[in-house]
């Protein structure tokens, strides 16, 4: 890492982007054609959302030093970040052209690849750039995702595992490690985990909000709630805590805050900019919490309208399928199907007994 670099960490770290800004600019007055007081520039207004400078300065990067691959590497994230993900790839691609070995460009590619949905090109990049480096945490982390898109979660949750003792304060890599032990029924490891990512980052609202999710599934309602009003305070337009919330208060409607939640939420039903998935979690939570007060019609038509979200989002339902599937399990799973396995499973005589909860099959 360069002088340049290490001060402009220390810069971001200690003082932020306006600190780590001034030191670029006062290097490229000294040396204009500095390529990597440029190529930080870009990263830095890429920080910002200024895109149109990002774009000069990591562009001009390319030019003053086209045989480093971080400058290739770094301009395709700038792209990327502008949603030009083809010309990022060519960048990605051309940084490891010029150097097989450099694991910031594999790991970028595999993360452009993955937004293109090839997922095969994805695996393949990440998993080269942890052959190279195996200690990059946010590639262990990008890895463990792709993994849960093709349903491997058990080399998910080792991804994540990875990701968080390589880098112990990735708060990321520890709610997503949360999330899945969460479903496979850890719950209280899952809480542990979800605590420590927002100890970590406490504007990590995946972190309250699967922190929320499972203090809800332990009963501990008032906390759950506690977790969904951090995640409203950071994101109020964050549809899953606010039907979560809505259906779990026990707050008045006449309350001002509870109010300005209520009018937020009917407000979003009728917004064609919110996606009917969550129109229909905000629904869900605005029925439950007028029922709870017996205000029925309210509850109706809170209900009606997250059901057509629901339909709008799924499709509408298809009679005509369902009947066919229906009439394939019966045509399958007849008395013949049965006899020729009856000596499957465990040769016992004993009942068994299935116990699980309400309407969970």
């Amino acid at each position: 890492m360069s002088e340049l670099s290490v001060q402009i960490q220390q810069a971001l770290d200690n003082e932020g982007v306006s600190a780590a800004l001034t030191l670029c600019a006062e290097r490229l007055l000294e040396a204009p054609t500095d390529a990597d007081a440029h190529r930080h520039l870009g990263q830095l207004h890429a920080l910002q959302g200024q895109r149109k400078n990002a774009l000069h300065h990591a562009q001009q990067a390319c030019e003053l030093a086209p045989d480093d691959p971080r400058s290739w590497s770094d301009f395709g994230r700038v792209l990327a970040g502008a949603g030009r993900i083809d010309d990022a790839l060519r960048c990605f691609a051309e940084s490891i052209q010029i150097d097989p070995r450099y694991a910031d460009g594999w790991h970028n590619l595999g993360t452009a690849l993955k937004k293109r949905r090839d997922y095969d090109g994805a695996f393949n990049a990440l998993k080269t750039a942890l052959r190279l480096d195996p200690t990059r945490a946010q590639t262990y982390l990008n890895l463990g995702n792709l993994l849960i898109v093709a349903g491997q979660f058990d080399d998910a949750v080792e991804c994540f595992e990875r990701a968080s003792h390589h880098d112990p304060q990735l708060a990321t890599a520890r709610s997503r490690l949360a999330e899945q032990l969460s479903q496979a029924g850890a719950v209280k490891r899952a809480e542990t985990l979800f605590r420590q990512s927002v100890g970590l980052d406490p504007s990590h609202t995946r972190g309250w909000f699967g922190l929320g999710r499972t203090l809800e599934d332990v009963g501990d309602e008032e906390n759950a709630l506690a977790c969904y009003q951090q995640v409203l305070t950071r994101q109020p337009a964050h549809a899953l805590a606010l039907g979560h919330y809505l259906a779990l208060t026990k707050l008045a409607s006449t309350e001002a805050d509870m109010l300005s939640l209520i009018e937020r939420a009917t407000a979003m039903l009728v917004d064609p900019a919110v996606h009917d998935e969550s129109k229909a979690v905000i629904g869900y939570g605005l029925t439950k919490y007028h029922d709870r007060r017996k205000q029925w019609s309210d509850a109706a038509s809170a209900g009606l309208a997250a059901n057509a979200a629901r339909r709008k989002a799924s499709g509408a339902f298809d009679r005509e399928a369902l009947a066919r599937r229906v009439d394939a399990i019966i045509t399958t799973y007849d008395r013949e199907f049965f006899a020729a396995r009856k000596r499957f499973g465990v040769g016992a005589d004993q009942p068994v007994f299935i116990v699980g909860l309400p309407r969970s099959g």
